[in-house]
């Protein structure tokens, strides 16, 4: 890993949107999360996806595909990064993204090589790249861990439920995080458009960004007809990546007309410098937060009741399904033992008064 690092670099986590930032903050003091950044992601898991990486994909150095060695190494100079290990895999996906808190690595596509022109290829590669300089690989690595034992281990799917919501809603506040420092290194719109255009269509559509901004527009009409999803995604998404082509685009059109954005394509980063979640109210956060709990739980209901209704032989649907009902099962089966306790008692008390009233006689 090539030192890169100089004073005149841009100040890490200035791009950071207020979500990203106000998420983060609040994944911070769950507990547990810490030891499992720590002991889970940086000792364990960051370890085998580097043996697991360096063992299946050939290494972009100077002397192999240095032409996309140069462009990472020059990106990472103007932010201020290490150049990290970089590897090519081979996949018919258009992927780069980074990977390892403690060392990372740029993991790029055979497919996005193919796909992307050499400028669109930059635009790409410098996206991934901005997640190292806005230190996000530790959440990235924890939110993978706590996605893998929801979906493999249904005993975690209800202890992990809040901190995978959290990570997987931040998920896409860094990568707006991500494509705004893109748009004030690269300072080219159209070609970020252009790039997330071929992204979104394979290559097979229109290359412009309009159709993508078009796209957003008639995104923006739906989720306002929808007041059970007023953010930006159903749940569905959990399972579809982080691409989204079309909402990215249309956020960061927006952007690009911000003070902010002129402030820092001009280097001037003094605006977002002393920027953490203090400057969100608590009823900005609560509201943000209940939102979120709400669709969770929606979420979490039906998804468990899809499985049941498709007669899926899955435990752990059958487990869950119980878990989310168990108080109503519990209160049919108190209310019935009471029911039956209560008629008990009226049968005894009817033959022991019989009895006594025979006695009498």
């Amino acid at each position: 890993m090539s030192d890169n690092n100089t004073s005149n670099s841009i100040p890490k986590g200035v791009f950071c949107t207020k979500n990203d930032r106000m998420i983060t903050s609040r994944v911070m003091k769950l507990k547990g999360f810490d030891w499992a950044s720590k002991e889970l992601s940086r000792k364990r898991f960051e370890k085998y996806a580097r043996l697991s990486y360096s063992s299946n994909c050939v290494r972009i150095s100077e002397k192999n595909l240095s032409a996309i060695y140069s462009v990472v190494h020059e990106t990472a100079g103007v932010l201020g990064i290490d150049t990290p290990d970089v590897y090519l895999l081979c996949s018919s996906r258009p992927v780069a993204f980074c990977i390892g808190e403690t060392e990372p690595m740029l993991i790029v596509s055979t497919e996005a090589i193919k796909l992307l022109s050499n400028n669109q290829l930059k635009v790409f590669i410098t996206q991934a790249l901005l997640h190292i300089h806005s230190e996000h690989l530790k959440s990235f690595m924890v939110r993978d861990l706590i996605r893998s034992a929801s979906d493999n281990f249904g005993i975690f799917k209800s202890a992990v439920a809040l901190p995978r919501m959290l990570l997987e809603e931040w998920a896409i506040e860094a990568e707006i995080t991500a494509d705004r420092g893109t748009l004030c290194v690269i300072k080219d719109l159209d070609l970020i458009l252009e790039t997330y255009g071929v992204l979104a269509t394979g290559g097979l559509g229109a290359t412009r960004g309009e159709f993508l901004l078009s796209e957003y527009e008639e995104y923006v009409k739906n989720s306002n007809a929808t007041p059970v999803c007023p953010l930006f995604r159903t749940w569905s998404d959990l399972y579809m990546g982080n691409e989204r082509y079309i909402y990215r685009a249309g956020v960061l059109k927006e952007f690009s007309e911000s003070k902010e954005c002129a402030d820092w394509s001009n280097g001037n980063f003094s605006s977002n410098l002393n920027a953490d979640s203090d400057d969100i109210s608590e009823d900005e956060e609560k509201a943000y937060f209940d939102g979120l709990r709400a669709r969770g739980d929606v979420w979490e209901a039906e998804d468990v009741h899809e499985r049941i209704a498709f007669g899926l032989p899955d435990t752990k649907a059958t487990a869950e399904f119980l878990r989310i009902h168990l108080s109503d099962i519990f209160k049919l089966g108190v209310d019935t033992a009471r029911d039956l306790t209560a008629e008990v008692f009226l049968g005894l008390g009817s033959f022991l008064s019989g009895g006594n009233k025979k006695d009498k006689k």
